[in-house]
């Protein structure tokens, strides 16, 4: 069974490393570049998890959080941000884990 993973990132190198390495080792792998494409994609689709950017125009992070654990309260979301602070943000809304920019890609696993 593979797992299916969205990453939302507004950042195009982050977004597609991410998306790059992650499908390299094995996991499905689709991307969305704002918070909208990604909440379309979410409603389209069956995720394990979401790996989300806090910090976009438009819809944040923490606000895109909210909308998809509407959609399945028990989906798993890892923030990604270039600032701890903001992290902080992601466990009010019962994000799992949080990831520091740039993402390395032992910080994958």
């Amino acid at each position: 069974m593979s797992i299916n993973i969205l990453i939302i990132e507004d950042e195009v190198d982050i977004r597609e490393g991410i998306s790059e390495y992650l499908s390299e080792v094995g996991y499905e792998v689709k991307v969305a570049s704002d918070g909208q494409e990604g909440i379309d994609l979410f409603r389209q689709n069956k995720f394990d998890l979401v790996l989300l950017d806090i910090n976009m125009k438009g819809m944040s992070g923490v606000q895109l959080a909210k909308e998809i654990r509407k959609q399945d309260k028990d989906i798993l979301i890892i923030f990604i941000t270039a600032e701890v602070e903001h992290a902080l943000e992601g466990y009010n809304v019962s994000a799992l884990n949080y990831l520091l920019k740039p993402v390395e890609e032992d910080a994958l696993f």
